[in-house]
């Protein structure tokens, strides 16, 4: 069950929590227009409910595993033109992304051993 997400080390991961950030969406899809399209900032294409963008990248390095609380799991990969109180998810549609409820979700850095 993912609401009841270890806070604390487990057998396999350690969790670090780095708190109820702002949760957007950006499409993945290839043509231009205001909502993504193109490579990441490290310089990979994005994947689709995997990658996200992150507005620190000192607090939350390109390769940072997160778990987002009623999201999932993502990847840091890009950073967006906003503040470390905001993490960009990566959808697959531009019609997904606009219709994304924003809003704030606890978010955790996932260590492994």
């Amino acid at each position: 069950d993912l609401h009841s997400f270890p806070t604390r080390r487990s057998s396999d991961l350690d969790l670090e929590y780095v708190g109820d950030l702002t949760i957007t969406a950006y499409c993945c899809e290839k043509y231009p227009h205001i909502c993504g399209g193109g490579n990441t900032a490290s310089g990979y294409p994005p994947i689709p409910y995997l990658t996200c963008s992150v507005g620190d990248t000192k607090k939350i390095p390109f390769g940072t595993v997160l778990y987002i609380e009623g999201v999932g799991i993502r990847v840091a990969q890009d950073t967006g033109a906003f503040d470390g109180s905001k993490i960009d998810v990566a959808v697959k549609t531009h019609e997904e992304a606009t219709k994304w409820k924003t809003g704030k979700h606890k978010v955790w850095i996932i260590k492994g051993d």
